[in-house]
């Protein structure tokens, strides 16, 4: 099976950003679940309390994370093969859940800026959503079912 160019972009950024599966502060919290062939995932968290959850199943999945501040959460979940992810949170209490079930899906986020909230959905093959968030209390919603949807929030 031959690797999307996106995974193989995120797999590349992965490996050279660490070289250890997780990067955290004492206080912060970082699980990642794999199950499949050739998956990457990456959490970077510098700050205090905060988490992410990364679970993965199928193959040739990657997801990439980075967490600066306080109290952020991060909820990824990718069921297929070849779907990608990558996310940053800056801030305070901000929440981002991905969810991408199918195959070639690829996601990318940014928040920044306090008590924000981001849900993205994919059902189906080769979606791109991705949405930027800045500011307090902002909320973002986009859900995709199909093939070869584009959604920017």
């Amino acid at each position: 099976m031959k690797m999307p160019t996106t995974v193989k972009a995120i797999t590349a950024a992965i490996t050279l950003a660490i070289s250890s599966t997780t990067l955290a502060d004492t206080s912060d919290e970082a699980l990642i679940d794999q199950t499949g062939n050739l998956n990457s995932a990456a959490a970077m968290q510098f700050g205090d309390r905060n988490f992410t959850d990364i679970d993965q199943d199928g193959d040739l999945n990657a997801a990439m994370l980075l967490q600066s501040g306080e109290e952020n959460v991060a909820l990824i979940d990718q069921n297929g093969d070849g779907n990608g992810l990558i996310s940053s949170q800056e801030g305070v209490t901000n929440l981002m859940e991905a969810t991408q079930n199918g195959n070639d899906n690829m996601i990318a986020t940014a928040q920044s800026g306090e008590s924000n909230y981001q849900l993205i959905e994919t059902d189906g093959d080769g979606n791109y959503a991705g949405g930027i968030q800045s500011g307090t209390e902002n909320t973002s919603y986009i859900d995709q079912d199909g093939n070869l949807n584009s959604a920017q929030d």
